[in-house]
């Protein structure tokens, strides 16, 4: 069997969402997990700001786009397309490397080192992703794409390459990155990862005095609200 090469962790950020990204790296810190995190900035400041805490980060060139990428976008405004579109831009390049590549959104907390469960199963599945089931739904088989591990290969590499679709195209898709993920999945093998050890915000919040988690994913929760959660769940590492 060909062997599989490292992974490759990465997330997104910009000015707005630095906090974030900060409280996940320090999540990483803390908890002594052994993950090199490669950050992926979309504003010089939020790029200025990693560097300086000695931690290397790649600026994307976004210069083409008439927006102001530094501003924390609300999940739900008309502009939080613009930022997440780049989630592929990062992918894809270190998909070009021909490593595994593992996007992880910046309201992520890492609990507990996860790599070796989830590196196994690259060997059976094109992608492993979190669950975007809530406990109020019977959606079992929705992604969520803020913690994602690609293979790489022909189809999933063609697939995740923005420039199989335009920024207006991509404005369509209802939840955006999400949706794109979802719309696609049968093209290739995937599994979704038990939420009780990687739990989403909605099921966290019901059943957090219950769970012994690797991660937690604190989406659900729009704005600032997350930092406030975090924070009651002495989830905040900054």
């Amino acid at each position: 069997m060909k062997s599989i090469k490292p992974i490759k962790f990465v997330t997104l950020t910009n000015k707005g969402y630095l906090e974030y990204t900060h409280n996940l790296v320090n999540s990483i810190i803390e908890n002594r997990i052994k993950l090199e995190l490669d950050i992926f900035t979309l504003d010089n400041e939020s790029q200025s700001y990693f560097n300086n805490m000695n931690l290397e980060s790649t600026r994307i060139d976004n210069s083409d786009i008439n927006f102001e990428f530094k501003d924390f976008q609300l999940q739900n405004s008309d502009n939080f397309y613009k930022i997440v579109y780049f989630k592929f831009y990062c992918i894809n390049r270190l998909l070009s490397e021909n490593n595994p590549v593992m996007f992880i959104d910046g309201d992520i907390v890492i609990k507990k080192n996860f790599i070796n469960k989830i590196y196994n199963l690259t060997r059976d599945f094109d992608l492993v992703a979190q669950s975007n089931k809530s406990p109020h739904d019977n959606n079992d088989d929705e992604i969520n794409s803020g913690f994602m591990l690609f293979k790489p290969g022909k189809t999933i590499n063609k697939l995740i390459n923005p420039d199989r679709f335009s920024l207006k195209k991509f404005s369509k898709y209802k939840f955006h990155d999400q949706t794109y993920i979802n719309n696609i999945k049968r093209k290739f093998n995937y599994k979704l990862l038990d939420l009780n050890l990687f739990p989403n915000g909605a099921h966290y919040k019901k059943y957090k005095y219950e769970l012994d988690p690797y991660m937690i994913h604190y989406n659900y929760l729009i704005g600032h609200e997350k930092k406030n959660q975090m924070i009651k769940d002495d989830n905040w590492y900054l």
